[in-house]
């Protein structure tokens, strides 16, 4: 899932709802979660 972290948010969404799509489970799931926040510390560092 680190592979969208370099993608702008909305695109970022659209390709973590894509995989979602095709491999939902229990651990992406968490994953996406840890992402989202790492995503959001790290807009919230650099404004």
């Amino acid at each position: 899932c680190e592979k969208h972290l370099h993608l702008p948010p909305a695109e970022m969404k659209t390709e973590l709802l894509r995989s979602l799509q095709h491999h939902p489970d229990k651990e992406l799931d968490d994953d996406l979660t840890l992402i989202i926040i790492k995503r959001n510390s790290i807009s919230e560092a650099n404004p």
